[in-house]
């Protein structure tokens, strides 16, 4: 069989168009699939910014609330702190007081209790006060 230079051509166009088909049917496919795995990334960033709102207002609540802690603890141990120090103070007093009496110095003391040899003088000065 004898095929004319039409006949190669209009073969050669037919497969032409033939690729130019699967091409484009190929080219929607990815079309498809791209549209698809666009949609999936766009619902996965509109789930993560629900998420980090979330996360956010969870985390509002808990700054709040820890604040909330720390004043209220805060005022809860300026009471205690403030009788303890109270409690020092007079235990303190009291032991330089104490070791006046047996006759120290103010000097051996400041030195067996660790105080300022100042404020021992301060305190025997003032308790003298008091006396007269």
């Amino acid at each position: 069989m004898k095929f004319d230079l039409q006949t190669f051509q209009f073969i050669g166009l037919a497969l032409l168009g033939g690729i130019v088909l699967v091409l484009w049917l190929r080219g929607k496919k990815l079309e498809t699939r791209l549209e698809q795995v666009t949609q999936g990334v766009l619902q996965l960033v509109n789930e993560s910014e629900k998420a980090n709102k979330e996360l956010r207002q969870s985390v509002a609540k808990l700054e709040t609330r820890t604040a909330t802690a720390e004043a209220v603890s805060s005022i809860q141990s300026f009471g205690e702190n403030t009788q303890a120090e109270d409690l020092w103070d007079i235990d303190r007093r009291h032991r330089v007081m104490t070791l006046a009496k047996h006759g120290l110095t103010t000097g051996e003391i400041a030195q067996r209790l660790r105080l300022p040899d100042g404020e021992i003088q301060l305190m025997l000065n003032m308790a003298q006060q008091l006396v007269n």
